[in-house]
């Protein structure tokens, strides 16, 4: 096992992107395995409008020099809002990769097949 540290902070709102993963599967795996895996640390709240289930990393482990996707499965409690967004942090060991703002209502109008 390689020690990968991801840190994902959900905010105030978030929202899944729909993709060609198994929905159920990933579901059931999340709830057998809930982010005991690949040094993934969930630092939502218990009243967050967005459960995580589970983080996806393609390709895994990470490859110097290649994309790296990581997709996240959950659900929403609410409707998401105008003005909605969500706080990402990604770190490796203790070094932030990624500590980014992102305007969700932007993100969805990116992506027609979502719900709008």
């Amino acid at each position: 096992m390689y020690s990968f540290l991801f840190l994902l902070f959900i905010a105030v709102y978030s929202v899944s992107a729909e993709s060609t993963i198994n929905w159920n599967a990933a579901i059931e795996y999340a709830q057998r395995n809930p982010l005991e895996i690949r040094g993934i640390e969930n630092c939502g709240r218990d009243n967050d409008v967005f459960e995580l289930q589970d983080v996806i990393i393609n390709p895994d482990p990470p490859k110097v020099g290649s994309s790296l996707n990581i997709t996240v499965v959950g659900n929403l409690k609410s409707v998401i809002d105008q003005g909605s967004y969500v706080k990402v942090r990604v770190r490796y060991g203790l070094i932030t990769v990624v500590n980014t703002k992102i305007d969700l209502c932007k993100e969805i109008s990116d992506y027609p097949e979502l719900p709008q």
